[in-house]
């Protein structure tokens, strides 16, 4: 499972990736051998104005699957969005897992 974050127009303490990367390995272990990549894009919404706004784009790409699970979540900080996007991902994935599971007849 490789994990990888963008920070556009804002920077990312190392303590955040730290964090992200702690949470992407509780919220999509138990899928890490279906996981192939996490792609985090985290993004200042008012740019090099400054103020406060975070967008956070999610994508999985799950192994033997062209298609991938995207989520997006909004904040006034860039970790809590990260962190509410990973959450909804991490939920489409285990839709995902449950609904492939059951097309193969094991759910």
């Amino acid at each position: 499972m490789r994990l990888t974050i963008h920070a556009v127009h804002c920077a990312l303490p190392e303590d955040d990736h730290l964090t992200l990367r702690r949470r992407a390995a509780f919220a999509l272990g138990r899928f890490a051998t279906r996981v192939e990549a996490i792609s985090l894009r985290i993004t200042d919404i008012n740019g090099p104005r400054g103020g406060v706004g975070f967008t956070c784009l999610a994508r999985v790409r799950l192994r033997g699957s062209a298609s991938e699970i995207i989520a997006t979540a909004a904040s006034d900080r860039a970790l809590q969005s990260a962190m509410m996007a990973m959450e909804r991902v991490r939920s489409g994935v285990a839709h995902a897992v449950d609904r492939t599971l059951a097309m193969q007849g094991r759910a």
